[in-house]
């Protein structure tokens, strides 16, 4: 608790659900919450509280930060493939002795969400490409990066158009990729529809992200008979109690609600 008597609460961020629960927190009477981005995006959303940019050094770094900042709480709601970051909120929550809880929509469901090829890893995905395939990856600046990038290289009887949310050196792609530039907004089915036929794309390649916005992309395949080759997610972190998972940034309001005297 701090001086004032308000719980201080860091919210890592960078997703619209850290958007949704920012807004909800800031509406909370005895809670002081700031939100921390990465600094990956050069223009990113507006956060209806403070907003720290930058990382930390590691999960030493931010157990520093929790330590001298007073923090009270810790919510991971970043991505629910960014395992570093999570690996070190555990850490990190852990080391400074601060309430930890993580905000992760729920994965979408093969049948009920719609049909894919599944894979563990997005190396298995890329390497299980017919011959010659024009792939449609919706997946981030990160595929330009090892070992992401070293994966799409090798497959150099394919081309991958890469959907990114910023502008991306022409000379940073492989040779057989290109960057189609898209900022991360809800997107109507007819607009992903569009974007995959434009793309005369024979597949799509996606991570399984959750949420009812990027899910759209996956229905737009369906549509057009485009076969989808998802990367399911990684394993959950064993050391997230059962009671500090949650889906919405309603029960992680409640949660914290339950602390504020």
């Amino acid at each position: 608790m701090t001086e004032s008597g308000r719980k201080k609460i860091l919210v890592l961020a960078g997703t619209a659900d850290a958007r949704r629960l920012c807004l909800r927190l800031s509406q909370l009477e005895k809670v002081e919450a700031i939100a921390s981005l990465a600094g990956s995006t050069t223009h990113p959303a507006q956060y209806a509280v403070p907003v720290r940019t930058g990382g930390f050094g590691g999960s030493n770094g931010l157990a520093e930060e929790l330590r001298r900042s007073g923090f009270t709480h810790l919510v991971d709601a970043t991505h629910p493939f960014a395992t570093r970051i999570t690996g070190n909120a555990i850490s990190a929550a852990a080391d400074a002795g601060v309430k930890l809880a993580r905000l992760e929509r729920p994965a979408w469901r093969i049948g009920r969400d719609g049909t894919w090829k599944s894979f563990s890893d997005l190396d298995s995905a890329i390497k299980a490409l017919p011959c010659g395939s024009r792939a449609f990856a919706a997946l981030g600046s990160g595929a330009i990066r090892s070992p992401a990038r070293d994966a799409l290289e090798c497959r150099s009887d394919c081309y991958f158009q890469v959907r990114v949310a910023e502008p991306v050196s022409e000379d940073s792609l492989p040779a057989n990729c290109c960057a189609l530039v898209a900022r991360p907004l809800p997107r109507c089915l007819e607009q992903e529809r569009d974007a995959l036929s434009k793309s005369s794309a024979t597949c799509l390649i996606c991570r399984n992200s959750g949420g009812r916005a990027g899910l759209r992309k996956v229905r737009a395949a369906a549509q057009l008979g485009i076969p989808v080759y998802m990367v399911e997610r990684p394993a959950a972190p064993i050391a997230f109690d059962s009671g500090t998972v949650f889906a919405t940034a309603a029960e992680v309001e409640n949660w914290i609600s339950r602390d504020v005297a």
